[in-house]
């Protein structure tokens, strides 16, 4: 059993993918490693330091072998409302707060004997904190935040500023991951480096020659739980289709409403839509009404994650329009219950979704992409049976991405990323 600190900024027991990723990590890897983890967040991105909600729950529900540490920001960073003042914003308080975060680490490792750090998120790679070159062995990742969203495809986003914000993100992401010194000297410096898709990881090979020995893919989560299918829901007539998130120009759900219009079978589907009132719910709401498809789609706002998992459970299909989303949480809780995912190929989702066990719509311009939704949904309507036999696939394929899998692989690269560090690393320290 190791003795491993880990960085995770974002945690919370029930919330979506970012917090998802540490959470699940936590409570699986607990069972065969003590870890220490400092945290920063269980409230988004908004402010840093609001750790009550964790604390509070922790306090009533302990994980064996874990030591939650919440880090608060110092005095140096002034905890502004994120979500007003900017991201960029954000990232300068990230910063200090990864600076705080190495002087709790500093202070571990003079106390207590470590094996390892991992720093395990938020995923982004924009971040790298300050713990690598310590005198212990260091794991980042997984990381994603590098493949960007395909320019034929901005006009999903619905809006000029939307698809400006994802011009703007890509331009900088595109600078920064070439030019960054931190973000390379982080790269050089860890043992191991985890990307959280094929294309990342090919990223970071081509751009900061990360040697095989020092580079991983892992999937940004895994399978949580097995249900069996519900064959009953096969009975139905009407075909029952999940989307989840939050309504804005990221997520583009408008690409959905699009792709059920403009089907010739759309009367055989019902489109569940859970998630938050975001900057695009007044149009997509426009946009239903002007197409007559008011009668096929139902919102449901946020609701809890039980909620969620009865909807998923009676779904037969899952669509994920995002333009920017890798391989969210959502994903893996559908396919827990057997359902189907229709996509775009894009940022990695073609990593764990193939014609086996869903649909994969090619990346071309915008409209292409639409009718090929459209297309996949009427010859669905036209086959219906395909839906069972791609949920009973995912049956026989979902093992592979099972948590209990997932632990076996961590600790042996953990072994790995140690054995990196004594031939390496710490013979140069």
């Amino acid at each position: 059993m190791k003795n491993i600190i880990v960085i995770a900024y974002l945690i919370h027991h029930s919330k979506g993918s970012e917090f998802a990723v540490a959470w699940d990590y936590i409570t699986h890897m607990s069972k065969s490693n003590k870890l220490t983890v400092l945290y920063g967040s269980c409230d988004g991105f908004h402010k840093i330091g609001n750790t009550i909600e964790m604390e509070d729950y922790l306090a009533n529900n302990p994980l064996q072998n874990v030591r939650f540490i919440p880090v608060k920001p110092s005095f140096m960073c002034m905890n502004y409302d994120y979500s007003v003042w900017g991201i960029h914003r954000f990232y300068k308080e990230y910063a200090l707060w990864h600076r705080d975060v190495r002087a709790a680490v500093l202070d571990l490792l003079e106390h207590n004997n470590y094996d390892l750090i991992h720093y395990l998120g938020p995923i982004g790679y924009r971040e790298p904190g300050f713990l690598y070159g310590l005198n212990i062995p260091y794991i980042w990742g997984p990381i994603g935040g590098m493949a960007f969203t395909d320019f034929r495809i901005f006009k999903g986003a619905n809006e000029i500023k939307g698809g400006l914000q994802l011009l703007i993100k890509k331009i900088f992401n595109e600078i920064q991951l070439r030019f960054s010194p931190r973000v390379k000297d982080a790269m050089s410096k860890a043992d191991l480096v985890i990307g959280c898709t094929k294309r990342t990881t090919q990223i970071i090979k081509k751009i900061y020659n990360v040697p095989n020995t020092r580079l991983l893919y892992f999937t940004q989560n895994c399978l949580q739980n097995e249900y069996p299918l519900e064959y009953e829901k096969f009975e139905r007539d009407i075909i029952d289709v999940v989307w989840v998130g939050r309504i804005d120009a990221g997520k583009s759900l408008i690409t959905a409403l699009r792709a059920l219009a403009g089907c010739k079978y759309k009367d055989k589907y019902r489109l569940h839509v859970i998630g938050l009132k975001g900057s695009q719910y007044n149009k997509c709401v426009e946009y239903i009404k002007n197409n007559s498809i008011s009668e096929l789609v139902q919102f449901y706002g946020k609701i809890p994650r039980e909620g969620v998992l009865e909807i998923i459970k009676n779904a037969h299909l899952h669509i994920i329009t995002s333009l920017i989303d890798v391989n969210p949480t959502i994903m893996w809780e559908c396919m827990s219950y057997c359902v189907p995912t229709i996509s775009m190929a894009n940022n990695g989702i073609e990593d764990i979704v193939n014609d086996n066990t869903g649909f994969l719509v090619k990346l071309a311009s915008y409209n292409k992409v639409v009718n090929e939704f459209s297309n996949t949904l009427d010859s669905i309507a036209l086959n219906p049976s395909i839906l069972r036999i791609k949920a009973e696939n995912i049956a026989e394929d979902r093992r592979r991405f099972a948590w209990v899998n997932r632990v076996k692989k961590i600790n042996k690269q953990y072994e790995i990323a140690i054995q990196n560090y004594q031939n390496g690393r710490k013979k140069e320290n």
